[in-house]
Formats: C-alpha cells, sequence, structure tokens
C-alpha cells in the first residue's frame, strides 16, 4: 500500500497570501505572541469589572510576553494544555 497521498496546498505558500505580512500572521512566533497580548488584555478586563483582583492582572500582564513565556517552553507542556493556545501559557503567566 504505497499510495502517494495528496497534501492539501496552503494558499500562504503562493500568489495572493503569498507576501510577507500575510504569512507572518500565520507563524508560530507571532501567533504566540497575540495569544500573550490576548491573556494580558482579557484579565486586564477582568480586574476592571472585579472577577480578579488588579494585581494579579498586573502581574500577568508583566508576565505575559514572549520573552518571558517563550514558545519554546510552551512546545514542552502536555499535550492535554496545548490543545488549547492559551491553556499552553498559563502555566508561566501565573
Amino acid at each position: 500500500m504505497d499510495e502517494e497521498v495528496a497534501l492539501p496546498v496552503n494558499p500562504i505558500d503562493y500568489g495572493r497570501y503569498g507576501h510577507g505580512e500575510m504569512i507572518r500572521v500565520f507563524e508560530e512566533k507571532y501567533r504566540h505572541a497575540l495569544w500573550l497580548r490576548s491573556e494580558a488584555a482579557v484579565v486586564s478586563v477582568q480586574a476592571e469589572i472585579g472577577i480578579i483582583p488588579h494585581d494579579a492582572a498586573e502581574d500577568i500582564g508583566k508576565t505575559a510576553r514572549p520573552e518571558v513565556v517563550t514558545l519554546e517552553r510552551t512546545t514542552t507542556l502536555p499535550r492535554s494544555l496545548r490543545q488549547c493556545p492559551c491553556c499552553s501559557i498559563v502555566p508561566d503567566i501565573v
């Protein structure tokens, strides 16, 4: 059974979506940085409406940065945490 499997074509690799800015949007490091920014924004709002203490939101906001919570670190976490992009960064943020 040595059948050749056709892989799906990735529109990022050519033509319309293949320019630098669009490719960057789909890079793993860029997505990781956006997840961290999103997490910081969420906890900021949670603090504003009283769900979590302001000090906790401030600490999380300072920690939720790619220099602190590295992509390399999040890829070493158990698969159960990596299934949800934001879940994989939580252990390093708190």
